[in-house]
C-alpha cells in the first residue's frame, strides 16, 4: 500500500513499516530516519556506559532492523565501542515492559507483607 493514500487515522507504525517493506519511498525514508534516531540514542549511551550489548524490548523490538542498527552504531561510535557492541531483541520481546511492571507491583506487595 502507498503511504500517501492513507488517511491520518490509518497511518500507524505498522502501516509505515509495511509500506517501506513494499518499496514506498516516503515510508523508507521515515524508517531510515527512525533507525538513525534510535542509533543516535544508543551511540550516546554506548559512549557513556560502554556496554557489551543493548537489548531492545517492548513494541519497538519488532520493528528494529538489528543489522542496520549495528552498522549505524559502528559508523557513529569510536572504534573500540561500536565494533564490540551487539544489539539484540530481548528474549521477552514486546511483553518485557508489562512483565517488568508486574514484577514491580509484586515486589511492592511482598515488601509490605514482611
Amino acid at each position: 500500500s502507498n503511504l500517501a493514500s492513507l488517511t491520518p487515522e490509518e497511518v500507524t507504525t505498522e502501516a509505515v513499516f509495511d509500506a517501506a517493506a513494499e518499496g514506498d519511498i516516503i515510508a523508507r525514508r521515515i524508517v531510515n530516519t527512525w533507525h538513525e534516531h534510535v542509533c543516535s540514542g544508543l551511540a550516546t549511551l554506548a559512549h557513556t556506559l560502554d556496554p557489551d550489548c543493548f537489548l531492545i524490548s517492548g513494541g519497538m523490538s519488532k520493528f528494529v532492523d538489528y543489522d542496520l542498527i549495528h552498522e549505524l552504531l559502528v559508523d557513529r561510535t569510536l572504534p573500540r565501542v561500536g565494533e564490540k557492541l551487539s544489539v539484540r531483541p530481548a528474549s521477552l520481546g514486546i511483553t518485557a515492559g508489562l512483565i517488568g511492571a508486574g514484577q514491580l507491583v509484586l515486589d511492592e506487595l511482598l515488601a509490605g507483607v514482611s
